[in-house]
């Protein structure tokens, strides 16, 4: 009997070690009253992380690297030994004027938020100790240059269905050189979807398609892709200023390549190219 109960504690343990598997972490450390490091660091089960630094760190604005899968995997395995599912989604804090702690961890497909991890389970700490220590070994570099700021008419679009992007195709500041070579961001004239904004909206909805890989790692987030609608209509130069991994990135990047010649745009009334900066926005309902 005893033999038997030792075999059915142990199935259950093994049973729940392989149940829990952290696919995704979003871990942020808030500012303090004194000098700590504001960021937030994003880890995906591809590899990705995504650095986003506020203040007191080396790396001021968003960065990124890749890490090999095999490691990344390896990584997540090893935090998913801590009991997570012991946790709260909100603990009481210290002290107003001390850092926090927080985290978004999908394990399993499951989804914990865990806010204020500095005041609940020490390990909650470890786990932040060990992720700071993996930030420090790896090379970063910038995620993308500055978007420039629209200062023209903005054209939003938003797609929402279950796996369906909304999608908001920006017009940005504008470059006002009569040069005919030159690639305008904003014109008199603005270059046109034909059939207009309804027609877009429809073509996007129609051929975006949420990658697997990304869903099934509740992967979400901003495609940011530029392209250039030239003198002629055609679309050229389509490339990701700032992506997010999952399959999301080249998905965002085939259907912008796949869209039709549009209505090119016109400067002092003569067809220049125009720059488009177009955030692809990925959410799962």
């Amino acid at each position: 009997m005893k033999l038997l109960y030792t075999l059915l504690l142990s199935l259950m343990l093994l049973n729940t070690q392989a149940q829990r598997k952290i696919s995704y972490i979003k871990m942020q450390r808030t500012a303090c009253f004194g000098r700590c490091p504001e960021y937030t660091v994003e880890l995906f089960q591809n590899g990705h992380l995504i650095y986003q630094g506020k203040k007191n760190t080396p790396r001021i604005g968003e960065y990124n690297t890749v890490l090999k899968t095999a490691l990344m995997v390896k990584f997540l395995k090893d935090l998913s030994k801590y009991k997570l599912e012991n946790t709260k989604p909100l603990y009481k804090a210290i002290a107003a004027d001390l850092p926090r702690l927080n985290f978004t961890i999908v394990s399993n497909g499951k989804t914990n938020t865990i806010q204020n991890g500095e005041s609940g389970p020490a390990f909650l700490e470890a786990m932040g100790k060990k992720i700071d220590s993996l930030i420090e070994t790896l090379t970063w570099k910038e995620t993308y240059p500055a978007i420039p700021d629209a200062s023209g008419p903005e054209l939003n679009i938003d797609i929402k269905h279950n796996d369906i992007p909304a999608v908001e195709v920006v017009k940005s500041s504008s470059s006002t050189t009569n040069d005919n070579n030159e690639i305008f961001t904003y014109v008199e004239q603005p270059p046109s979807f034909k059939g207009g904004d309804q027609a877009l909206m429809s073509f996007l909805a129609k051929n975006i398609v949420y990658p697997a890989i990304a869903k099934e790692n509740n992967i979400q987030g901003k495609v940011i892709c530029s392209f250039v609608v030239n003198k002629l209509g055609q679309i050229e130069n389509v490339k990701v200023e700032r992506g997010i991994g999952g399959g999301c990135n080249e998905e965002a990047l085939r259907v912008l390549k796949s869209m039709p010649d549009w209505i090119p745009g016109k400067q002092n009334g003569q067809p220049v190219s125009v720059r488009f900066y177009v955030p692809v926005n990925f959410i799962l309902k």
